[in-house]
């Protein structure tokens, strides 16, 4: 065998070992796909959620693993627009359901229907 080919031998080698870690490393991803886009929902640490009042009549929540932030919500999710939470109670039902879908390995995203349901008022 020459040094060349030696050399290719090698690489092509160390490029299908990059290429399977790749892989496994993807497998193993607690992955949510939902119309072409992926959201990681870690399979470790502890959810929690915080309101947070942004100003005399706007409301956010935060998602928390640990006590590091992950998702910070300073608008009411799934409608168009800016729409800040009008009150902490329509911030902590929503904030609840999307603890509720990560917990359950499901995308946390928001419909119409489900605030809704929630009572959360939105124009």
């Amino acid at each position: 065998m020459t040094k060349r080919s030696s050399h290719r031998l090698i690489l092509v080698i160390v490029l299908m070992a990059l290429g399977a870690s790749v892989w496994y490393i993807q497998q193993r991803s607690p992955v949510s796909k939902k119309n072409g886009t992926s959201f990681v929902i870690p399979d470790k640490g502890n959810f929690s959620a915080r309101v947070i009042q942004l100003n005399t009549k706007a409301w956010a929540y935060e998602i928390l693993i640990d006590t590091i932030p992950y998702i910070h919500q300073a608008f009411i999710p799934g409608i168009a627009g800016n729409q800040a939470f009008e009150s902490a109670e329509e911030a902590r039902k929503c904030s609840e359901l999307v603890l509720k879908k990560l917990r359950n390995k499901q995308i946390p995203s928001i419909s119409r229907k489900e605030l809704d349901e929630l009572g959360i008022a939105y124009q």
